[in-house]
């Protein structure tokens, strides 16, 4: 072969094409602003899913399951089923169920997620939401701690000793958030017509009873959309902006007028009323479904109103 062919054979190899099998890589790097691929997928979901600045969000308002193909962090909203309003007679309003919030350490496998009714823990990714608190009474002083701690009735003027009002969802493990309800007042005379507290949020701390007409206690607030990176906007969750409000207390009876407390922003429930005209009121409102809100308490007699359910979001990305 002349020098001149050898030439020409070696342009003629240079012409071809790149086998891309052969090269380690063609292209430019991809951009590290680029969001991470969602590795969930969902096997059973009974909710929703909603999608939002490159992330995925996974609602459950019921029981469900989540299988994610690959390990990392995920953010967490988790909130247990609100305390049962108490009953009769004059009694603290229920705390919220308490709130997981923080990120969580997955691997590939099927998680089981429970959704907790009025009274009932939630659980999901193995955290635990606990139930709300139910308020304290003068009855049978059936107070119940819980996430948000329910409201102390009236007369003691100590809420450790009602028990009720420690929240301890906030002493729970990273990621945990619950108020306590409110403290009571001490009967210092038959007149004084002391009030009881009311039921702590996931946002606010019930508020204390007081002396009087307008002493009852109200509910705590629930969490806020702006403390929870937007999720409930996302998701369309909570109630006007806020999940996981506290219940009302009862007023007492000789209370002129004797409304009942009414409940924490996030679906709180308001008491049921005391008439002093002698009908002696009724049941306390429920929390509203999904947000894990305190229940009334009751009126004189009748029965305290349920906890609201609580709920579950998971974000992925």
């Amino acid at each position: 072969m002349s020098h001149r062919d050898s030439i020409i054979k070696k342009n003629k190899e240079l012409s071809k094409p790149m086998d891309i099998m052969n090269v380690g890589f063609v292209g430019a790097a991809a951009s590290a602003d680029e969001p991470i691929p969602d590795p969930a997928t969902v096997s059973s979901n009974n909710g929703s899913v909603y999608t939002n600045g490159g992330k995925t969000y996974y609602k459950y308002t019921g029981g469900g399951q989540i299988t994610f193909s690959g390990g990392g962090n995920v953010k967490l909203m988790l909130i247990g089923g609100g305390g049962a309003g108490a009953g009769k007679y004059y009694g603290g309003g229920s705390g919220a169920g308490g709130m997981y919030y923080d990120n969580v350490t997955v691997t590939a496998q099927q998680y089981t997620i429970t959704i907790g009714g009025s009274n009932t823990n939630s659980t999901a990714l193995g955290k635990t939401a606990k139930r709300g608190g139910t308020g304290n009474n003068n009855s049978t002083n059936s107070g119940v701690q819980g996430g948000c701690g329910g409201g102390a009735a009236y007369g003691d003027g100590n809420k450790t000793n009602d028990n009720c009002a420690q929240a301890q969802q906030s002493s729970s493990a990273s990621g945990g958030i619950g108020f306590n309800g409110g403290n009571d007042v001490v009967l210092s005379s038959p007149n004084t017509y002391p009030q009881s507290g009311g039921g702590g949020g996931l946002g606010q701390k019930g508020s204390n009873g007081a002396y009087g007409t307008g002493g009852v206690g109200i509910g705590g607030d629930g969490a806020s959309n702006s403390s929870l990176d937007n999720i409930l906007t996302i998701t369309s969750s909570g109630v006007s902006g806020y999940i996981g409000g506290g219940g009302g207390a009862c007023a007492q009876h000789w209370a002129t007028p004797a409304s009942g407390g009414t409940g924490g922003a996030g679906g709180g429930a308001v008491s049921g009323d005391t008439d002093a005209g002698g009908s002696f009121g009724g049941s306390g409102g429920n929390g509203v479904a999904n947000t894990g809100s305190g229940g009334g308490a009751s009126g004189r007699y009748g029965g305290g109103g349920s906890g609201g359910s609580g709920i579950c979001v998971i974000v992925v990305g």
